[in-house]
């Protein structure tokens, strides 16, 4: 199997790689910060290196699609999307499927602290940041809610720790 030519372009523009036997089959992570990158960066690093510690993704145009090619990755032990304003809730089963997950940041994305709830596979998570306007009662009924089903995990709501 051979390199598009849109493909070559982007992997020499990126990484700087000519060929297909020079792509990596393991990355420590990919950081972009208040950048362009997007589902079509995404596309095409991960239909290609099927190993990835870390996705530092704040600020960036990747959308709930973006996430669904993030879950293929195997080892994913980080995510961060903060300020990623087109993540939604319907990425959440997607990130669900990422079971070696230990840092997830979903600060000022459009997921609220209600909708988190439904992460009940990330038994290895250890770390949670959300933003929410709610008042700091509700907030810690949910964080007790979430506790019960990830009892590891330690919630973050607004850089505040909840327990």
């Amino acid at each position: 199997m051979s390199l598009s030519k849109a493909e070559k372009k982007f992997w020499q523009r990126h990484y700087r790689i000519e060929k297909l036997a020079d792509i990596p089959h393991e990355m420590k992570g990919i950081v972009s910060i208040d950048s362009d990158l997007d589902d079509d960066f995404l596309f095409y690093v991960t239909s290609r290196v099927p190993i990835i510690r870390a996705f530092d993704l704040e600020n960036t145009d990747i959308t709930d699609e973006g996430v669904k090619l993030i879950s293929i990755v195997k080892h994913v032990e980080k995510l961060e999307l903060k300020d990623s304003r087109q993540i939604t809730k319907d990425c959440l089963p997607y990130i669900n499927n990422l079971r070696e997950l230990k840092l997830l940041n979903l600060m000022k994305t459009c997921i609220k602290l209600n909708d988190v709830i439904v992460l009940k596979d990330l038994q290895n998570l250890k770390e949670l940041y959300m933003s929410s306007e709610e008042s700091y009662e509700y907030n810690l009924e949910k964080v007790i809610q979430l506790k019960e089903i990830l009892p590891s995990c330690i919630t973050f709501v607004n850089y505040e720790m909840l327990e």
